[in-house]
């Protein structure tokens, strides 16, 4: 009777184990992974960074004075909105133009000055990309009962939690850590290598990734949404210590919008641009709306030689015709200049493109304003007589060749 007894606290020890391995060794696996100790055909991801567990908080961006609305406009590159000024005594913009002649690509961006022309901002337009699905990314997610649980969750709170939950805490249901374990695969993927911190920013659907920046005297981030599964981004520099720089950082982050652009929308924006009174088309205004068409229909090269050539009609361009010189010669091989412009900082190259244009353009107007002297010819009376004698023998032969019909 002892041995029974004995035998079946045994068991029942063994039972009780083999249940408490069973329940508890998820947990343990669980946080095997999240602090980058475990491997396994079920699911890995290698050198995790530490930072993925713990998105920031919220971003709260400070309601921005930036004076009246009247001097800010709302424009479409790409596939972003942003406001920038327009006829603003204390911002201004210049467009980034640089041409990949490997790829044939063009990278587009870019800069806010203050009123002293410093250099306070800067914005580099990502192209989209899709949303990554990582369903089948590790054997753990393609098991049924989770592969059907994943598909459920709605698109909104996954996008949600992505850049808000944290994972610091075990003591979860297992569909829980499955959940997480399926955010921290999207996140390993969609978050660069080296980040600073994420969040998303307060009150909107906009991610904002801290980047280590290459000047100390900036901060780098990526901004970007989700759109039925496609993911439009762009770069936000701007300068430390600076109001103005937080300012236009907090109106961005406040006030941006994602949508995707097409030629039809390019045609549009054409359009109104000619549609412009003429001190606006040869002004700032006029450069943004040709830049936004642009950016709709990159193959548009009068696009291009448009913004050059209106601005060259216009005052204190400099800094705006300044890269679109330079993007052209790269491009295109010719400035599109047809008019010389003083307080320009071009490299060499351009600035000899451009003489060389200024100079057969001139060329050209000079020979089509040249007169073309005609010299009289002085003929003596004998040579005179001559003449008519030979013009009346040709009509006397006209005469005889007449048919005459009664």
């Amino acid at each position: 009777m002892k041995k029974i007894l004995l035998s079946f606290l045994f068991i029942c020890t063994l039972i009780t184990v083999l249940l408490g391995g069973v329940l508890v060794s998820p947990y343990y696996y669980y946080n095997k992974i999240l602090n980058n100790d475990y491997y396994s055909e079920w699911f890995s991801i290698p050198n995790l960074n530490e930072n993925i567990k713990y998105p920031a908080n919220p971003i709260q961006a400070d309601s921005s004075n930036l004076g009246n609305d009247d001097l800010w406009k709302k424009f479409h590159f790409m596939d972003v909105v942003l406001p920038l000024p327009v006829k603003n005594p204390f911002f201004f913009v210049s467009p980034i133009l640089k041409f990949k002649k490997e790829s044939k690509k063009t990278d587009f961006g870019l800069k806010l000055y203050g009123a002293d022309e410093r250099e306070i901002a800067k914005i580099y337009f990502m192209p989209n990309k899709f949303f990554p699905n990582e369903i089948n990314s590790q054997k753990l997610f393609k098991l049924p009962l989770i592969k059907k649980y994943l598909k459920s969750i709605p698109n909104d709170k996954l996008w949600e939690d992505l850049f808000s939950k944290k994972f610091d805490n075990w003591n979860i249901p297992f569909s829980q850590m499955v959940y997480n374990l399926y955010l921290l695969q999207i996140r390993s993927r969609l978050l660069p290598n080296k980040f600073l911190s994420f969040s998303l920013v307060g009150g909107t659907s906009t991610a904002s990734i801290q980047l280590k920046s290459s000047n100390k005297d900036y901060t780098t981030e990526l901004l970007f949404t989700n759109n039925n599964g496609i993911i439009y981004s762009f770069v936000l520099i701007c300068e430390k210590n600076n109001t103005e720089s937080k300012l236009i950082r907090d109106k961005f982050l406040k006030e941006v919008q994602f949508r995707g652009g097409s030629q039809y929308l390019s045609n549009i924006l054409y359009k109104e641009f000619k549609g412009l009174d003429y001190p606006d088309q040869i002004d700032h205004l006029g450069m943004l709306y040709l830049l936004s068409a642009w950016t709709h229909d990159m193959n548009q090269t009068e696009y291009i030689r448009e913004m050059i050539q209106h601005l060259e009609k216009g005052e204190g361009n400099q800094r705006q015709l300044e890269n679109l010189y330079s993007y052209a010669q790269d491009r295109y091989d010719q400035t599109f200049t047809t008019k010389d412009i003083d307080g320009l900082n071009l490299n060499d190259n351009v600035l000899l493109q451009r003489n060389v244009e200024l100079e057969k353009k001139k060329e050209l107007e000079d020979l089509k304003n040249k007169k073309v002297e005609v010299k009289e010819i002085i003929l003596t009376p004998e040579e005179k007589m001559k003449l008519i004698l030979e013009k009346a023998k040709r009509n006397k032969r006209t005469k005889k060749n007449r048919m005459i019909i009664d």
